[in-house]
Order: C-alpha cells, then structure tokens, then sequence
C-alpha cells in the first residue's frame, strides 16, 4: 500500500512547523492535509473517531436525554474524496519544497504510485 512505500513517513502526520522550523508553512498552504487525517476520515479506520453506541436500556418517563455526540467532522461518502485529499497531501508537499527537495522528491514519487494503483 501507499503507506508502506519507503518515504511515506514524510506525509504521516500533520507539518509540526515548530519541530520543523517551517513558520511560513501556514501562509504558502491554506488547506493542510496528511496521511493520520485522511484516515480519520474512513469509517471504520483504526484511527477514526468511534460510532456512538445505542443505549440497549429502556427509556423511562422524565429520564433525561443523553447529551449529543460530538461532532468528529465529514466522512469520505465517496471514493473521489478520499482521492481528493491523497492528492492535496502531495500537491502541498510540492508546492511548499522545491524540486530536488527530499520531501518533494518523495511526493512526486508517492503521487504515480498512487495514481497507479488507483487506476487499477
């Protein structure tokens, strides 16, 4: 899979601009994106939030409603939008890295095998 290619780390998780050093990261990309977020984004990923339970219990008169679940944010419903948001990952890469960079190298790399596979 994408992720177990060899510089995958790369797009793991989230731009630390303060680990990184990067303070300008914000302004260059306006829609920040990674492998961790795309994930939280799948029903049933191990790393999406998890499904309210129902209560199996009988409702009594005058009990009082359970608070609402919070929101965790859109899921993908469609597979154009998870490939929308792959794509965003390597296009901030190479929009933020000039060529010859490691990080953009690695996002034009992952880019075709990904395109690859998604044809198939």
């Amino acid at each position: 899979t994408l992720r177990r290619r060899r510089r995958a780390f790369f797009f793991e998780k989230p731009v630390d601009v303060e680990e990184l050093g990067c303070w300008d990261y914000y302004d260059v990309i306006k829609n920040p994106m990674s492998f961790s977020e795309i994930d939280r984004q799948i029903p049933g990923s191990r790393n999406a939030p998890p499904t309210p339970r129902r209560s199996s219990s009988t409702k009594r008169r005058g009990a009082p409603k359970p608070a609402p679940e919070p929101e965790h944010g859109p899921k993908y419903t469609r597979p154009d939008e998870f490939e929308r948001d792959v794509n965003l990952v390597f296009q901030n890469a190479c929009l933020y890295n000039e060529p010859g960079n490691t990080v953009h190298d690695a996002a034009v790399e992952l880019e075709t095998f990904f395109r690859q596979e998604w044809l198939k």
